[in-house]
């Protein structure tokens, strides 16, 4: 992410995971590769999710918001 200087993404909820520290607000947020880093792991973290399903939402959040930058 920081070689593509940073991702911008609309959070419809705030993230927050008080166990990594991690806070990010709702609404339209750019971030560099460090935060993005953060944000994937706590979107790891949802219950009742199998491999498959915490991959897509990870993967097409970033692949889609690199793709509105081109």
């Amino acid at each position: 992410m920081d070689a593509a200087h940073g991702v911008c993404v609309t959070n419809r909820r705030p993230i927050n995971d008080p166990s990594t520290g991690t806070f990010i607000p709702a609404g339209y947020q750019c971030m560099d590769g460090a935060t993005t880093a953060q944000v994937t792991c706590v979107l790891a973290k949802g219950a009742g999710d199998n491999d498959y399903t915490r991959s897509r939402r990870q993967q097409g959040r970033w692949l889609i918001a690199l793709a509105k930058k081109s």
